[in-house]
């Protein structure tokens, strides 16, 4: 392995960096199956762009597709152990694969990975979050089209190795910064999960209603009726926000496949909705606190008297990705959502359905803000410690690291 060393002091080995493409096995970094078709309830799940979060992956909502098509693709097959990177739209965002993933795929907008077994998935992960990676990488993009990364550019990328010592210690305190991030997402989602049950009872199968009459969206309750996304919020666009130029803070940067990164200002005030416009197209995501939106989204202001939890809902109830799937065209044409057809309930059921979610949604974006701020910290230690500006102690207690650091972001944020 080609190494260039790197001083960190006269009494402590020396940090060398290697290209990430001699970091990886023999299958080398690849993407992922270029047309996989239709959904196959019975077929092989592939990891996608719009399964990507801050840590890791979410897998609620997994595409299958056809074996034969999967078999085409052996390259980009997972063991488990890969890093993943996205390739295209939201660029960047990276996850290791577990082992439970064994035998599945990915898309041809996701990169493979493969790191070699005497190297660290996680500390690779790592490296390739840090703000010099996303800088080196966000210079070569190709964006004639849509943001692209380019992978021949990604195997160039120098990634910093220290002696073991130093791995193993760096990555206890990011281990437990990502493992309390993790918890309060999957608790969070838990939380949506439930309020989503109640809308579908009174939105969707309209359970307990008795009169319900005939519309051009199928059966709805008498004294509803049927509408336009207009009728519940107007669309504006969101903002670029080049990666390389943001800085880590307490506001969620938010792309088509979800919060992509932090910042320190806003563009719209939280809570918010958010629609995927280019990427991962006609996603719908929920922001509990300040937001930047960038220019692949649209963000849906809601009108007067339809709460933002119950627009979220409806919006993706709304099923908007095939709106392009109908047109060809890659991208959501503001007018043709914000013409789509939906239901208008009546304005004491939104009330009424709000009442009920609200508290959910409050304790749900509770844990969200737990989060930014722990992202955080996160993203504020890990250059400083990956390029060993912070040296870091030798303990097994990683909140001697983390806490001055906490301070330290609450010192700084206004």
């Amino acid at each position: 392995m080609r190494s260039e060393p790197r001083n960190n002091s006269t009494d402590e080995p020396s940090w060398s960096t290697s290209a990430l493409k001699d970091l990886v096995d023999d299958r080398g970094i690849t993407y992922g199956v270029v047309q996989p078709g239709g959904d196959q309830p019975e077929g092989v799940p592939i990891v996608r762009v719009n399964n990507f979060t801050a840590t890791g992956l979410d897998l609620r909502e997994v595409l299958r597709i056809d074996p034969e098509i999967a078999a085409k693709h052996k390259r980009s097959r997972l063991a488990g152990g890969e890093v993943l990177i996205t390739l295209v739209g939201s660029v960047g965002q990276v996850a290791v694969v577990p082992a439970a993933l064994d035998g599945w795929n990915v898309a041809r907008a996701v990169g493979v990975i493969p790191v070699r077994r005497d190297v660290s998935s996680q500390w690779v992960a790592w490296c390739l979050r840090t703000p010099e990676a996303i800088r080196y990488l966000d210079a070569r993009l190709n964006t004639t089209v849509q943001r692209t990364m380019n992978l021949r550019d990604l195997a160039s990328l120098r990634i910093p190795l220290p002696p073991i010592g130093a791995i193993r210690i760096i990555s206890s305190v990011l281990g437990v910064l990502d493992d309390k991030i993790d918890s309060n997402q999957r608790l969070a989602t838990l939380l949506e999960e439930v309020a989503e049950t109640l809308f579908r009872a009174r939105f969707v199968d309209f359970v307990g209603v008795e009169n319900l009459k005939d519309s051009e969206i199928g059966q709805i309750p008498a004294n509803w009726r049927s509408g336009i996304i207009r009728d519940l919020a107007v669309l504006r666009y969101g903002k670029a926000l080049r990666a390389a130029e943001r800085v880590a803070g307490l506001v969620a940067v938010v792309g088509s496949s979800g919060v992509i990164g932090t910042h320190t200002r806003h563009l719209v005030e939280g809570p918010a909705v958010v629609i995927g416009r280019k990427g991962t197209v006609g996603s719908v995501i929920w922001v509990g606190c300040n937001a930047w939106p960038i220019d692949t989204t649209f963000v849906a202001e809601p009108i007067e008297g339809v709460h933002p939890i119950f627009l979220y809902f409806m919006l993706r109830q709304a099923d908007l990705p095939h709106l392009t799937a109908d047109t060809g065209v890659p991208g959501l044409n503001r007018d043709a959502a914000e013409r789509h057809a939906v239901l208008v309930p009546s304005r004491d059921a939104v009330s009424d359905f709000a009442s009920v979610a609200e508290p959910w949604f409050k304790q749900r974006d509770h844990l969200h803000k737990e989060v930014a701020t722990l992202t955080a910290i996160r993203d504020a230690l890990l250059p400083k410690l990956i390029s060993s500006e912070i040296r870091v102690p030798d303990t097994n207690d990683p909140e001697e690291v983390i806490g001055p650091a906490a301070e330290e972001l609450a010192a700084a944020t206004p």
